[in-house]
């Protein structure tokens, strides 16, 4: 399954703003856990990604990992490289980092490892 990104709407099915319980009841099996010790919430693991909410169990943000399809703009964003990436999103806020690219314009943070993208973090806005 493709998760074409909506910028601050949703990512494939996954709605910001969407509860709990409605991401689950769509997307099926999960795992639950706390990202980090300074986690204000559990994330839900469903395999390829992670889906962070709120204290009000709201989604906020989803993290995809390279055995996802994550598409923007009809382009899979995982075969592309930083250059091509950079094109793609035309940011000009964008901040360009030694292993990372955050494109604010977009609420899109993509991660590298080794030169090739390693993970894609979408979030929604004032996140």
């Amino acid at each position: 399954m493709a998760y074409n990104i909506k910028p601050f709407e949703s990512v494939g099915p996954i709605v910001f703003g969407a509860t709990r319980k409605e991401i689950r009841e769509e997307l099926g099996e999960f795992q639950e856990f706390k990202k980090t010790k300074f986690s204000k919430n559990t994330t839900d693991d469903f395999g390829c990604f992670h889906v962070f909410y709120d204290t009000s169990n709201r989604v906020v943000a989803i993290e995809f990992f390279r055995n996802a399809e994550v598409t923007f703009d009809n382009m899979n964003l995982f075969v592309l490289d930083k250059t091509a990436l950079i094109s793609l999103f035309n940011d000009p806020f964008a901040i360009e980092e030694q292993d990372a690219v955050i494109f604010d314009s977009y609420g899109v943070e993509i991660s590298f490892e080794d030169n090739e993208v390693d993970s894609v973090f979408i979030h929604s806005k004032g996140y």
